[in-house]
């Protein structure tokens, strides 16, 4: 998930850390579990069935 925070964090200019933590605030509301599966959508991530009970 760090990859694609990262990619939309990317080349912006933040004036201040209010700013800063803004980013961060919406794009974490905007994660949703579909996004997280496709993201991190590797086999071996979801062996665990706690992963499987989400």
């Amino acid at each position: 998930m760090w990859a694609r925070l990262k990619r939309a964090f990317t080349n912006k200019l933040f004036k201040s850390l209010e700013e800063i933590s803004s980013f961060i605030d919406n794009a974490s509301n905007e994660i949703n579990k579909d996004i997280v599966i496709s993201t991190c959508a590797y086999k071996y991530i979801f062996f665990d069935p706690f992963w499987n009970e989400i």
